[in-house]
């Protein structure tokens, strides 16, 4: 791997095929990933778009078991790791002593940044509150206004925050930009329907509600406006 002593310290982005894996001492595991290819991050463009920074006949990948599932993303998600398997990973170019003396090349991975996997997540909680039979209701309003939106606010703080180190296997920055800007804007519509409906005797009546319960909870943006993503 002296190809990837071009890269020393830089971050990149791997995809391989898992060749095999061991049990070692200390908990932890031993990945061998068949042909991988090496990418340089840029989160503007999805990675199958990127340009090869070098291939490899293979490369190894120490992980402590605990951290496997955070660290490599294979094609079936929360499925058992099967030879062969198509994997991705990230981290840093780092060179090391090798048993026989001479200095070689490997990757030190890092926890991978799973937004994607919490996205998913979102969309399912979204959808499970669209299924909900009664809209107009107290619970509801606190839930959208304190729960779901400052989670989607978080999300986009750490999608700042991920930089050029975002990974980009499945969408780009911009698309999940685009993603978190729609989740915002539904629960927002939905907030100002629950909060229109409480102020509004025609519709107390109408959806027996008996009284204007939303006078009694603030907006996010009044009680916790630290928690609120704001673009630079």
């Amino acid at each position: 791997m002296r190809s990837l002593s071009s890269f020393n310290n830089e971050f990149v982005f791997g995809m391989g095929w898992i060749d095999q894996w061991m049990d070692l001492d200390d908990d932890q595991v031993r990945y061998v990933i068949k042909n991988p290819i090496f990418k340089k991050p840029n989160k503007n463009f999805l990675f199958k778009d990127l340009p090869i920074l070098t291939k490899e006949d293979h490369i190894n990948l120490f992980l402590s078991k605990q951290d496997v599932n955070d660290i490599i993303i294979y094609t079936r998600k929360n499925a058992p790791l099967e030879k062969y398997e198509k994997i991705t990973f990230s981290g840093i170019v780092k060179g090391y002593r090798r048993k026989n003396g001479l200095y070689d090349f490997g990757i030190h991975p890092n926890i991978f940044f799973n937004l994607h996997w919490d996205l998913e997540k979102l969309n399912e909680e979204v959808d499970d509150f669209l299924d909900e039979e009664e809209v107009i209701t107290k619970e509801n309003l606190i839930y959208l206004e304190y729960i779901l939106k400052p989670k989607i606010h978080s999300y986009r703080t750490t999608l700042e925050d991920s930089g050029e180190q975002l990974p980009t296997f499945v969408n780009t920055y911009q698309d999940y930009v685009d993603e978190l800007e729609r989740h915002l804007d539904g629960v927002q519509s939905y907030i100002n329907l629950i909060r229109t409906h409480s102020s509004c005797r025609k519709f107390r009546r109408l959806f027996k509600v008996k009284n204007n319960f939303s006078k009694d909870i603030p907006p996010l943006e009044e009680l916790n406006p630290e928690l609120i993503f704001t673009p630079n």
